[in-house]
Order: C-alpha cells, then structure tokens, then sequence
C-alpha cells in the first residue's frame, strides 16, 4: 500500500473535496459516538465541499476495548467495508 492509498484510507464523502474534517476517534467513547451523526451530517451537507477523515485514537486506561475495535475496523477495512464497522462499533 503506499502512502497516499494509506492516507485516503478511511475518507467519507468527496476524497477531492477542499476542505478536510480529521477525527481522532476512540469507539469506546460517547463523545465520538455522540459526534458521528453530526459529522456525517456535515459532509452530507456540504455538496461535496467537506470531506471527514477518520484516525484511530484509542484511549486505553478510560476504554479497554477500543483497540480491539479499532482491530475490528481495520480487519473491515481490509474488505471494503470501514465505515460500515464504524457505524455498528
């Protein structure tokens, strides 16, 4: 995989789109649960203008399982289906 196929990864909306939204989210955590649909609602309303980037941040200590989620995003990934995961997780 190269860097730029890396990068582009876990893109939702226009991979073009000029302006970026980056989340550092944890799927243990309510508040990037509670984020998500306002986020997607964001990118869905930007006709194109705003993309949202997704980036594994998993806190340990508060969240025990969220690399474990992470690991499971990943592993969908892996078969075309991240944001698929992300909205169950």
């Amino acid at each position: 995989m190269t860097e730029s196929e890396f990068a582009a990864r876990h893109v939702y909306g226009d991979p073009d789109a000029p302006t970026s939204v980056v989340e550092f989210g944890d799927f243990e955590c309510p508040y990037c649960a509670a984020a998500a649909p306002v986020l997607r609602e964001l990118v869905d309303g930007s006709e194109g203008a705003v993309r949202l980037v997704f980036r594994h941040f998993p806190m340990f200590e508060p969240h025990p399982y969220a690399l474990t989620a992470a690991l499971a995003a990943e592993a969908a990934a892996e078969q075309g289906s991240f944001w698929a995961m992300h909205d169950v997780l």
